[in-house]
Parts: structure tokens; C-alpha cells; sequence
């Protein structure tokens, strides 16, 4: 599995970097990759996205932009690439899983993906998704490995996700697949339809569940995607939020008895916790080391418990 050091991330989105007659000719032995990017007042990250997707400089590209209106400046990133772009359109919507839905209505490729204004993919990324799915035809939607950076495109940390397990992707409350990852064949969206558009946080989540049991969803050995963690970011500032629609989207699709979730939801968690905060406070050499992982190994365990607590209250729980 190729990894790239910050330096490389930094340099990959930095400057245009692609062959305008590949983009622009296209070369129809390729599968056709379709990427939506939803855009609303992120122009300090927007050219980033757009380069790393550009920059890949693959020969069957269609890609979309979904601005929401925006009155950052992110219109006149978009213009500067526009000759590149599939389609774009600024334009009041209903938020990201409105613009989302509207990019893939017009998408035509065979493969399909999302990649949000203020993430990154890596150098190499559509060239790997589209040589994996043509020599594993059973396969219907893969994901990877994902970097996660700052404001600065520093990686600060790598989310490296488990093979996929449907029981555990609905125990677990939450999405235990990196979204910027994901790309998925054209018949799944046909069979299964667009994201819920009800669902402001979670709407990948739910969409993965839905996915995973109709469908065959594979990990790739790849580093795929850079997920940016900042301040003005959902993530960061509707942490809350999102648990209450995951937990929601779980109790909806689980057909277990309370107790049987419980048992399996804490298992799954205690795996997480164990290696990554536990044993490493456990056997910390100085106190210092353990103050480095108390604080995030506290905020799991809390939500955790709030998780649980929320999941018994639903009322199609049995």
C-alpha cells in the first residue's frame, strides 16, 4: 500500500499539475468516473478538492460541482476550471445531500463517487478504483484507506477501516467507512436510489447500510482519500447532531433484541478502544504518554454511553 507524506499531499494539490488534451479528449477505453463535489462557502479548501481530482489526470473523468449559493469567492474558483467540469451550477439548494442527489441524477459514469469541498483524494487514486473494479467484476463497491489532515494538509492521523461487515457497520452507530473513500458501481444507485435527504449527517451512513445489504462491498489495499478535519467543518462543529441521526439510522435497520446490540455494540467498541487508548495508557512510560490518550479515550467511552442510552429510548428497538 503506496502512503504519501504530507509534502507529497501539499505539492499534489498545489498547482495544476494535468495534461489538458488527456482531460479534455476523452478516452472511452477507461471506465467513466463520475465525481460530485457539493460546494457551499468553502473556498478556502475548494481548489484543493478540485486539483486532486484534476490532477489525477484520468482519461474518462465527468466531474460535477454542486454550489450551494455561495458568497465566499468559491464561484470564481469554480470559473477558473470550469473547461475541465462536466457541469456546474451555483444555485440555492437544500444542503449537501440535496446538491449530492442533484450530481448524481446527472452523472452517467460507471463508477460513481462523492468527494466533499473541503476533502482531498491522493495522487493515483482513479487509476487504483478503476483497475480493481475492472479485475473484480463481483465486486460492487470498495473503499480504503484514509488520511486524516488539517487546514494545512498535514496527515494527522490515518484511519485505516476494517473489512466490511454489515452487522457491524449497523451496531456501531456511526459510518466505520471512510465516505471520501467510497466509490460504487452505476446499477447500485439505479437499484437502490438516491441519499436520504431527511438525513443532514448521516446520510452516508444510512446509504452504506442500505448498500451493504443488496450488495457486495469490498476494502481495497489503497490509500484513496484525504478526510480534512477543521474548525467551520460539520464534523467539528455538529459532532452531537451526527450521533443522533447515526443512532437513529441504526435503531432503524437493526433486527436485534436490545440486549443482543448492546453485547455487540460495546464488544465492537471495547475493540476500538483497547489498542488505541487502553493498552496505551495501561503501559505508558510516563504520565505525560497517558495524558496524551485519557482525553480522547474519555470522549469515546462517553459517547459510547450516550450512544447506548439514546439507541435503548428508540421506540422500533425490540
Amino acid at each position: 500500500m503506496k502512503r504519501y507524506t504530507s509534502q507529497e499531499i501539499e505539492e499534489f494539490v498545489s498547482n495544476p499539475l494535468f495534461d489538458e488534451e488527456v482531460l479534455l479528449n476523452k478516452n472511452s477505453f477507461y471506465p467513466k468516473i463520475s465525481i460530485v463535489t457539493p460546494s457551499y462557502n468553502q473556498a478556502e479548501f475548494l481548489e484543493r478538492t478540485i486539483l486532486s481530482v484534476l490532477n489525477q489526470e484520468y482519461a474518462n473523468l465527468e466531474f460535477i460541482i454542486i454550489d450551494g449559493g455561495s458568497t465566499d469567492g468559491s464561484v470564481e474558483v469554480i470559473k477558473r476550471y470550469e473547461k475541465y467540469l462536466a457541469y456546474w451550477v451555483t444555485e440555492q439548494d437544500e444542503g449537501q445531500t440535496d446538491a449530492i442527489n442533484k450530481g448524481w441524477r446527472i452523472a452517467s459514469g460507471e463508477i460513481l463517487a462523492y468527494l466533499n469541498s473541503d476533502d482531498t483524494y491522493v495522487p493515483g487514486t482513479m487509476r487504483n478504483v478503476a483497475q480493481y473494479l475492472i479485475y473484480h467484476s463481483k465486486v460492487d463497491a470498495i473503499y480504503g484507506t484514509c488520511n486524516i489532515i488539517d487546514e494545512s494538509d498535514h496527515i494527522v492521523n490515518v484511519w485505516h477501516p476494517a473489512q466490511f461487515n454489515i452487522r457491524t457497520l449497523i451496531r456501531s452507530g456511526i459510518s466505520t467507512i471512510p465516505q471520501q473513500t467510497v466509490f460504487f458501481r452505476s446499477h447500485v444507485l439505479k437499484e437502490i436510489g438516491l441519499l436520504d435527504t431527511s438525513l443532514r449527517h448521516a446520510m452516508d451512513y444510512e446509504y452504506w447500510v442500505r448498500m451493504g445489504q443488496k450488495f457486495r462491498i469490498q476494502k481495497t489495499p489503497y490509500v484513496l482519500a484525504n478526510f480534512r478535519i477543521h474548525r467551520k467543518s460539520k464534523t467539528f462543529l455538529e459532532s452531537r447532531k451526527q450521533w443522533q441521526e447515526s443512532c437513529q439510522v441504526s435503531a432503524k435497520y437493526s433486527n436485534e433484541s436490545k440486549f443482543r446490540w448492546i453485547v455487540g455494540y460495546w464488544r465492537y467498541k471495547i475493540s476500538r478502544l483497547w489498542p488505541k487508548f487502553i493498552k496505551p495508557f495501561i503501559f505508558a512510560r510516563s504520565n505525560k504518554e497517558r495524558i496524551a490518550v485519557l482525553h480522547p479515550m474519555l470522549e469515546l467511552v462517553r459517547s459510547t454511553i450516550w450512544v447506548t442510552k439514546r439507541r435503548l429510548k428508540e421506540k422500533n428497538s425490540k
